[in-house]
C-alpha cells in the first residue's frame, strides 16, 4: 500500500516514503519485501511516486516507460502519461481497487506537486495540484486504508513537524518519524524509508 509524504515549497519539492512492497500474487495480497523504492528522482526537475497494491511483476515506473528517455520529461508530460497508462490498464488496476501517483517538481520557474488518484471501484480519476508561494509550504499525505481514520491526527502532526523543522534535513527526519508511526497503524507500511528531492 505505502505511505508517502509530499512537501512542496518555493525552493524545493520532497517526497518521503516507506519501502514495503505489497503486491497481488495468486489473487492474494502479500508483503513481498521491505526494500523496494516507490519514489524516484526522474530528472533534475521531476520526482515521482506511486502507492497502492501492484500486480506481481508490475514496475512502479511503468507509466513513464512510454518515454525513450526520462531526461526531458516535464510535470505535464508525466501527468498525461500516468492518465494514459491508467486508462489503458484499467482492468489490471481495477483489481487493486485504488492507485495513487504523486509528482513534484519545477516547471515554469515554480515548484508544483500533483496527486493523481484512480479509484478502480468507481472508475474515477481525481486530481489535486499545489503550487507554493511566499513562505507557504504545501504538503500531501498519502495513506493506506487502515490509516485513513487517523488522517486528521496525522495531518496535525505534520503541521507540528513543519514548525519544528527548520532545514530540509530536519523535514526528512521528522517525515521519517511520521511514516514510522503510520507503520504501527497499518502493516502494509514498512519501517524502512527513502526520500527524493528536486
Amino acid at each position: 500500500m505505502s505511505a508517502i509524504i509530499g512537501i512542496c515549497s518555493t525552493q524545493f519539492c520532497l517526497l518521503v516514503a516507506d519501502r514495503r512492497l505489497v503486491s497481488i500474487q495468486n489473487a492474494s495480497t502479500v508483503v513481498a519485501n521491505d526494500d523496494t523504492d516507490k519514489i524516484f528522482k526522474i530528472n533534475n526537475d521531476l520526482i515521482y511516486g506511486a502507492t497502492g497494491v501492484f500486480v506481481d511483476g508490475e514496475d512502479f515506473l511503468e507509466p513513464l516507460k512510454c518515454f525513450s528517455s526520462f531526461e526531458n520529461i516535464t510535470l505535464d508530460m508525466a501527468l498525461n502519461a500516468i492518465k494514459d497508462y491508467t486508462i489503458c490498464n484499467f482492468q489490471m488496476i481495477d483489481s487493486c481497487n485504488a492507485r495513487n501517483y504523486i509528482l513534484g517538481g519545477k516547471q515554469d520557474s515554480k515548484y508544483y506537486m500533483c496527486i493523481i488518484h484512480y479509484n478502480g471501484k468507481i472508475k474515477k480519476f481525481e486530481f489535486e495540484s499545489y503550487c507554493s508561494s511566499g513562505d507557504t509550504i504545501k504538503y500531501q499525505l498519502i495513506l493506506p486504508p487502515n490509516a485513513v481514520p487517523f488522517e486528521n491526527q496525522l495531518r496535525a502532526e505534520m503541521s507540528d513537524m513543519f514548525d519544528k523543522a527548520k532545514t530540509i534535513e530536519a523535514l526528512i527526519i521528522e517525515s521519517g518519524k511520521l511514516i514510522t508511526k503510520i507503520a504501527t497503524i497499518d502493516d502494509s507500511v514498512g519501517n524502512t524509508m527513502n526520500y527524493v528531492i528536486v
